[in-house]
């Protein structure tokens, strides 16, 4: 309650996760639960919304229960990442960016449904939404599918420092690690496209894997882990900083509010 009176108070225009992909509890306009995947689950670095045409300037987090074992939030400087990352990579997806694909099924299969992840069961506002943001999308008998290409380095607004600003190496399979992505390879026949998510570059080419495994290490190198107790409050430049999330044992509740 106190978190989103907080919230509520906020001067600047809130965010919200409508299009978001990731599983998450709405507690009001301004406020949702952090990524509701499970505990053993290590979520990657990301800047929040990345993938999408709107994204927070600002994202606060709140912590009502700390996990009494892991579930520290790694945060990694996107300008740092950059300086890096090899030249060749940064060229190639500073001039391509990222194509990032997805397939919300329709209530039952992998990751979020698209009534979840839009928060509503509308198709006609759904399609609204998608045409405003200039994505590609069709529906299909599984549910809908749809792609948006968005740039891989953005110009921070306050500072002008060139950040790494995307989600490629969270979205592409390989995030799974090689044993899950050679299954899922398998499974789908090489047709990447019919996967819950993938990242192609913006020209539909496929990023090389070697590209992934350098901008994986270059944000490993560049973490630091944030460890959480109660109560507090943790205020991110979303534009400037990535965050993730580190497995853990027993409860964790952390909330969280975005902002232009």
């Amino acid at each position: 309650a106190d978190f989103t009176e907080f919230a509520g108070a906020y001067p600047d225009t809130p965010v919200s996760y409508v299009g978001g992909n990731s599983p998450r509890i709405k507690l009001g306009q301004r406020a949702y639960t952090s990524t509701e995947l499970p505990a053993e689950r290590r979520i990657t670095l990301h800047h929040e919304l990345s993938y999408s045409h709107q994204y927070p300037a600002v994202v606060f987090f709140a912590c009502v229960v700390a996990p009494p074992v892991g579930g520290e939030t790694p945060l990694a400087d996107g300008a740092e990442i950059l300086r890096r990352l090899p030249a060749e990579i940064v060229d190639a997806f500073e001039r391509k960016g990222v194509c990032y694909i997805r397939n919300p099924h329709g209530g039952s299969g992998v990751g979020p449904s698209w009534q979840e992840t839009f928060e509503t069961a509308d198709r006609t506002a759904v399609e609204r939404h998608l045409s405003a943001t200039g994505a590609h999308f069709s529906w299909t008998s599984s549910g809908l599918r749809m792609s948006h290409v968005q740039p891989a380095i953005r110009i921070h607004a306050n500072t002008g420092l060139k950040v790494w600003f995307n989600q490629a190496d969270e979205f592409h399979p390989s995030s799974n690690g090689p044993e899950i992505y050679e299954a899922l390879m398998q499974m789908c026949d090489g047709c990447t496209d019919e996967l819950a998510m993938n990242a192609t570059f913006g020209d539909q080419s496929p990023i090389p894997l070697h590209y992934l495994d350098e901008i994986r290490h270059a944000i490993a190198a560049s973490t630091r882990q944030f460890t959480w107790e109660p109560e507090d409050l943790l205020e991110l430049d979303n534009h400037r900083i990535a965050h993730g999330r580190n497995p853990f044992q027993g409860p964790r509740r952390i909330l969280v509010s975005m902002f232009e």
